[in-house]
């Protein structure tokens, strides 16, 4: 795996909520909410969502709602010192990290450092069946 690669994705919970709405408000009867954790190393062009189809590395089609929490860079967990942050950019499929947002010149972790990342999403049930 080169750097910026997600090695592993890890569902902790997974649940069909049954009706809602697409990102285009088209009603849709097959939304999931998962709770996981990814696993990669980090790059400062991005760790790869788009390598693992984007969306369904969060095991939903069409995101609608995803929340990131940084739960360790390398041996570091969050700490009172220390308060990293994680966004998602939808347009590239990636994930940027600040290694410390109360920081006054926050910087990015380090290349190749190992980041675990929990996440919980909503989105539209990638195993639903396509119905015609």
């Amino acid at each position: 795996m080169a750097s910026g690669d997600i090695t592993a994705v890890k569902v902790l919970y997974s649940q069909s909520l049954g009706g809602g709405q697409d990102e285009n408000g088209v009603k849709k009867n097959t939304k999931r909410l998962v709770c996981g954790e990814i696993t990669a190393t980090y790059l400062d062009a991005g760790i790869a969502v788009n390598k693992l189809g984007g969306a369904n590395a969060f095991g939903v089609d069409n995101l609608d709602f995803l929340k990131l929490q940084v739960i360790r860079l390398n041996t570091t967990y969050p700490d009172a010192e220390a308060l990293p942050i994680a966004n998602y950019d939808v347009t590239n499929q990636k994930i940027f990290i600040v290694a410390d947002e109360g920081a006054g010149t926050p910087a990015n972790p380090n290349v190749d450092v190992t980041c675990i990342i929990r996440f919980l999403a909503c989105g539209d049930d990638a195993d639903a069946p396509e119905l015609t």
